[in-house]
């Protein structure tokens, strides 16, 4: 509501991107409803929904399970080339499975845009570097915090 009244775009753009930031599922996926609405200009709503998603387990699939379902709707709104971005939204993710959805979903979506199939490539080698990452760490962390 704070976003609808103020006039000054900066501080608008503050406002919904504050929206990003909350760490609760809930709260996240009810912030994101905004950005198929008409209120807002479509970069900002773009910019906030790439804010969107954590590290935090129980957050990483608002923004993801968002984009997946709302896709059409999305690219009805946003700039042309704007869906070539998308796909990183997936790189928070390190885990085989989410990275075979990510494929998945995007890739023939992702060759709509100019940028598109790069992104896609950069998310899914960002998450396979953190498979790869996760998995040759796992043991010595572990056993580094099983003495505490």
């Amino acid at each position: 509501q704070a976003a609808k009244k103020e006039s000054d775009e900066a501080v608008q753009f503050l406002i919904l991107h504050a929206l990003s930031q909350f760490r609760q599922p809930r709260l996240e996926k009810d912030s994101m409803a905004f950005m198929l609405g008409n209120e807002f200009d479509v970069h900002q709503s773009l910019a906030a929904l790439l804010g969107f998603g954590s590290f935090a387990p129980g957050d990483r699939d608002v923004a993801y399970d968002f984009i997946k379902q709302n896709w059409n709707a999305l690219m009805a709104k946003l700039p042309s080339d704007s869906g070539a971005i998308l796909p990183r939204v997936a790189a928070i993710y390190c885990d085989t499975q989410h990275r075979a959805d990510a494929e998945e979903f995007f890739r023939t979506r992702a060759t709509q845009f100019s940028g598109g199939p790069r992104n896609l490539a950069q998310a899914l080698e960002t998450i396979s570097i953190c498979e790869a990452n996760k998995k040759a760490n796992q043991p010595s962390v572990a056993e580094f915090l099983s003495r505490y």
